[in-house]
Formats: C-alpha cells, sequence, structure tokens
C-alpha cells in the first residue's frame, strides 16, 4: 500500500487515525469487506467513488453508502476525504 499513498499523505475524515500508517491501519481494520463501487469520476487530480459496503451483521451495522474524495498527486494519493451514510433502503438497527 505504500506504493500509493504520497509520504506526506493527509487523511480528512473523522474517525480514520492521521497520515499513511492511521490509513493502512482503518484498511487493515476493515478486513476483506465487500465493497460495490457504484461511480467513479476523476477530473485534473481529484477522484470521486461512489460506493456501497454492507454491513457485517444487517441487525447491529446496516449497508453503509460511502462517498470518498481522493486527490492525486505525482501518481499517488495525496489526500482523502470521506463520508458514509445509512444506505436508503437499508433496515435501521434497532435501539
Amino acid at each position: 500500500m505504500d506504493d500509493l499513498l504520497s509520504p506526506d499523505y493527509v487523511q480528512h475524515q473523522p474517525g480514520v487515525p492521521p497520515g499513511r500508517e492511521g490509513f493502512k491501519q482503518f484498511i487493515i481494520a476493515l478486513g476483506p469487506t465487500p465493497l460495490q463501487i457504484l461511480h467513479t469520476v476523476a477530473e485534473r487530480d481529484l477522484v470521486v467513488v461512489h460506493s456501497v459496503i454492507p454491513g457485517v451483521d444487517p441487525a447491529a451495522t446496516p449497508e453503509r453508502e460511502l462517498l470518498d474524495l481522493f486527490r492525486v498527486a505525482n501518481g499517488r494519493v495525496a489526500e482523502h476525504w470521506g463520508a458514509a451514510n445509512v444506505a436508503p433502503g437499508a433496515a435501521t438497527p434497532s435501539a
């Protein structure tokens, strides 16, 4: 993964640890989670990915809809912003 992330990588998403090591820890913690990419848009140095990730246990963790914005510099990801919401139509966990 080091060859994909800029040495001065900046993480802007709340809840994800900062820097390259934080991003790697976050990805490793997700494990082999299936991700369905719905849309990808790129313009100049920015790439936007709209995707859906299933809940591990739908009763406790509903399907999430993700929106990620990446800034690329010198062929590597230099910055990341992300947002996640419960996917439309996904079951909301019981309280």
